[in-house]
């Protein structure tokens, strides 16, 4: 028997719905050839739910304990359950299985990877394999994430994102508003990135580190002790 992908649907939040045979032939191992435009993740979301569809297109055989299990993911995507049972699936009956995708902030942006699932039989036969393109999402805007360890002695990390390539500046200003320390200044392209800041070198007290590009611009707080 061969596979007949189903058409895949795209929807506008996060929720992505796929579809996929689940073939009835212990034999057959198909690749689902339909073109799929690649699924945009929020930059550093969690929770993105992906429901996969499966069905029986015998028209006269139960699949007794069909089971979806992660093949494969890049590294900066968390796919969860890895393993999810279906339960029997009867003949020309439809099921679906439910993932949550969750995307580090650390993924390149813009870049594509590839969610793979494979439809198990009550074997363990691989029935349907099925690839989730995916990609992700620059920062909707420019923004600095709390820096840590804070308080701090010793050096911090200044986690900051970046929606578009441009010139960054990220500066650390005292209690006056003087100038202590620049942190980054150039161009930074889409995405999350860090700097540091050597606190060991600052008086113990409160600071402001401000990210400015162009007319956007973030502050944090952060505090050194001794």
């Amino acid at each position: 028997m061969t596979c007949r992908p189903y058409a895949l649907t795209l929807l506008p939040t996060r929720i992505l719905l796929l579809a996929v045979a689940l073939l009835a032939s212990h034999a057959t191992h198909a690749q689902a050839s339909a073109e799929q435009q690649p699924y945009l993740l929020p930059f550093a979301s969690a929770g993105n739910t992906l429901n996969l569809a499966v069905a029986n297109t015998s028209a006269d055989r139960k699949v007794d304990a069909a089971t979806v299990v992660l093949f494969s993911a890049p590294e900066w995507i968390t796919v969860s359950p890895s393993r999810l049972d279906l339960g029997a699936v009867a003949a020309g009956a439809e099921t679906e299985a439910t993932f949550a995708l969750d995307l580090d902030r650390r993924a390149p942006v813009g870049e594509e990877g590839a969610v793979v699932f494979d439809v198990l039989d009550e074997s363990g036969a691989v029935l349907q394999r099925k690839t989730v393109r995916v990609r992700a999402a620059a920062p909707d805007r420019l923004a600095l994430s709390p820096p840590y360890p804070n308080p701090a002695h010793g050096e911090v990390t200044v986690p900051f994102e970046v929606p578009t390539t441009g010139e960054v500046r990220v500066a650390v200003y005292d209690a006056l508003g003087r100038e202590v320390a620049v942190l980054h200044d150039g161009e930074a392209e889409p995405g999350a990135h860090e700097a540091r800041l050597a606190a060991g070198a600052l008086a113990s007290g409160a600071y402001v580190v401000r990210v400015t590009s162009g007319e956007a611009s973030d502050v944090a707080r952060i505090a050194v002790v001794r």
